[in-house]
């Protein structure tokens, strides 16, 4: 099918596009048609980012599309892509924000309102200049009892109320409910298709885009059914469904309760829901072709990154299992399929999350998000076919008992899974390990093979550091230059709280940033914080270059190992002219940390104070706390403390005592100020954030 076409207008000058289409269902590849003049024009400015999410989408249903299948070979696909925590609106807001859901605060169906709206890609692309817009299911609960409100980020905006529905449903369209009924050109899909074209086409062609197109198909609908278009009823009626090995099958060795008591499901049952979605996903599948060629129609394909993924998979039997929610493959796996301008078409096998979206579209954008905030790593490098200098070692699950999905109360439990290993920790103190190589569709539970216990060990490890997720500041520093030869600047990096596991960061230096000088060679190296410990120190030469600066900054970043430790604070190093300059005083750097309060009495928590480099005299630094600056509760008591650091000793930890008040507090931030030592001295120093969460 083809919906009626978009006027041409050609571009001049095309800028850079980036095109992010996430199908949170079912995605297939589409033929994507390319204008030669339009291919041949020069890219400057930002992309285009277009973002389609379809809805409940396994990850071996793209070849349910038949346009994006055909068209495979030009995409490079991802088989490791995998999500955080596989319920809808969980996984939409990581999507949204880069972030895991202990960390969005989304962890059900039932707590979209609890996302903070004002710190979401879309936040940060409209103020890079972006133009936004919306159209189709955004958080389950949405308007969230607010009125029919327009979230922040968006300049056009159509979002769906009863998103469950593909028919007799509403849509708040620039602030004003709009209902749609059950006529011919009321189906869902195609309402949100003609929307998404229209706003490419009326589009300013000077300002980038960003667009979010996020389907309902092939999700059921209220009454536990999948709607396809009447176009498409039967379209799937001939194509095989055969049952997967795994069918109705029972985990060998320990499981929790309620999934060895999961009843054997009907290979009819199956059969006809997965002919359903297949229908379903014809009309994403024409839909996605047609706002491709609004893009090419508009002078913006040519230059265009295209992104499809799916929020969560689900099972279907498997392991006697009709449902999402759960840490198996069928559940957290889905597609992730990239194109557009220096992408290399083929496979990968790179290990990527939910988490990982965000920085990859600001990446290609351009646009940097606060630091420290997002928890994944741009896959970028991979899908230009480049070696990823930091890989993911493994991705953090997040699991809810299926029984409670729809309750208030979700019981929830976490994972972690590397390309080989998936290790599952249930609230009730069972244990799973699976071998996903030797047993792919996760039937023999590994985990009391005595042979296997370092490998337990380290997958713990593992979890422990990525559900902690640490976040890294590198302290300043202060250097002499000379006129020739090198000095050393010291750096610290700090962990904001301490892990159980070695980590080891890569850091680099950025060359020629200088006004009139270049003290910095292009520099990459690594320091490794080992288990228990929260920082360490490296040292980056800066070269003598004879200049006659005045002071000039210069910054150290850290590239996280495996989506670990995301960057917190970049660390300045000031380089002085080589004049006279009895004694250099080093810079105290405080480490970020967190604390779960208690109901009563206190519990500690630890900052990591540090000096950007080794004194040759004992050195002693005043700190103190503020006061109550909770918005509901007392968790600080006013105090100030003393760190005195011995001769050669960089770093110290500082206690704090965090008060229990029997308040349900959401994050709150503290903040430690540093005071001039009696006497001694100390230059720059930064102070740091302490987050409270209630227990």
């Amino acid at each position: 099918m083809r919906f009626p076409e978009v006027a041409t207008t050609r571009r001049t000058l095309p800028r850079l596009r980036v095109v992010a289409i996430v199908a949170l269902a079912t995605l297939g590849a589409v033929p994507i048609a390319t204008s030669s003049g339009a291919s041949a024009l020069a890219s400057t400015g930002p992309p285009d980012i277009i973002f389609i999410l379809t809805d409940d989408q396994r990850a071996d249903w793209m070849s349910y599309m038949p346009s994006l299948a055909a068209e495979a070979s030009k995409w490079r696909r991802f088989s490791r892509a995998f999500v955080n925590l596989p319920v809808c609106c969980p996984s939409r807001a990581t999507f949204l924000t880069g972030r895991y859901s202990h960390h969005t605060g989304v962890e059900s169906l039932r707590e979209g309102a609890r996302l903070d709206e004002t710190r979401t890609l879309p936040v940060f692309l409209h103020e890079a200049g972006y133009y936004n817009g919306f159209f189709g299911k955004y958080l389950n609960g949405y308007p969230f009892d607010r009125g029919p409100y327009i979230p922040p980020g968006w300049d056009r905006w159509a979002g769906m109320v009863t998103p469950e529905l593909y028919y007799d449903y509403t849509l708040v369209e620039g602030g004003v409910p709009v209902h749609y009924g059950s006529g011919p050109n009321d189906y869902s899909t195609d309402v949100l298709t003609r929307q998404a074209v229209d706003f490419v086409r009326d589009a300013d062609p000077r300002r980038s885009l960003f667009l979010e197109v996020a389907y309902n198909a092939p999700h059921t609908n209220g009454l536990g059914s999948i709607v396809p278009a009447p176009r498409h009823a039967g379209a799937c009626a001939t194509r095989d469904f055969p049952p997967p090995s795994n069918f109705n099958s029972s985990v060998e060795g320990t499981s929790p309760p309620w999934l060895t008591a999961m009843p054997a499901r009907s290979a009819t049952t199956v059969r006809q829901w997965k002919q359903l979605a297949c229908e379903a996903l014809r009309s994403v599948d024409e839909g996605i072709a047609e706002i491709i060629r609004s893009l090419e129609a508009t002078g913006r394909l040519a230059n265009s990154f295209i992104v499809i993924t799916s929020d969560n998979g689900l099972s279907l039997g498997e392991r006697r299992l009709m449902s999402k929610a759960t840490l198996f493959d069928e559940s957290i796996r889905v597609p992730l399929w990239v194109r557009g301008p220096g992408v290399v078409p083929g496979p990968s096998d790179r290990l990527t999350s939910n988490v990982d979206l965000v920085p990859t579209i600001l990446s290609w954008a351009g646009v940097h998000p606060p630091t420290g905030f997002v928890d994944g790593a741009s896959y970028s490098e991979s899908a230009a076919g480049r070696t990823d200098p930091s890989p993911p070692r493994g991705v953090l699950l997040r699991g809810t008992v299926p029984t409670t999905v729809l309750g208030t109360d979700p019981v929830l439990f976490w994972g972690v899974r590397t390309a080989r290993w998936k290790l599952i920790e249930y609230p009730d103190g069972s244990i799973q390990l699976f071998d996903l190589v030797s047993d792919p569709g996760e039937v023999t539970n590994l985990i009391d093979r005595t042979d296997l216990a370092a490998t337990r060990v380290r997958l713990e490890s593992d979890l422990a550091a990525l559900r902690t997720s640490p976040r890294v500041a590198i302290g300043d520093a202060t250097v002499v230059e000379g006129d020739s030869g090198t000095r050393d600047a010291y750096l610290t990096a700090a962990l904001s709280e301490p892990v159980p596991v070695p980590i080891t960061l890569r850091f680099g230096t950025i060359a020629g940033t200088a006004s009139a000088s270049r003290d910095f060679d292009a520099l990459i190296g690594s320091v490794t914080i080992p288990p228990g410990q929260a920082s360490a120190t490296f040292n980056v030469p800066v070269l003598g270059d004879g200049q006659g600066e005045s002071t000039e900054r210069f910054f150290a970043y850290v590239t996280p190992p495996y989506g670990v430790v995301p960057l917190r604070r970049a660390g300045t190093v000031t380089i002085l002219d080589d004049d006279p300059v009895p004694s250099v005083r080093p810079v105290v750097s405080i480490g970020d940390t967190s604390v779960n309060e208690g109901a009563s009495a206190t519990r500690d928590l630890v900052f990591a104070v540090t000096l950007s480099r080794p004194s040759s005299q004992t050195t002693s630094v005043r700190l103190t706390t503020s006061g109550d600056t909770a918005t509901s509760g007392t968790d600080f008591t006013y105090r100030t403390g003393v760190v005195t650091f011995p001769p050669g000793v960089t770093s110290i930890g500082w206690k704090v005592a965090v008060n229990a008040d029997l308040r349900a507090e959401t994050d709150e931030r503290f903040f430690v100020r540093l005071s001039d030592p009696s006497g001694l001295a100390v230059g720059r120093s930064r102070a740091s954030g302490i987050i409270v969460s209630d227990d």
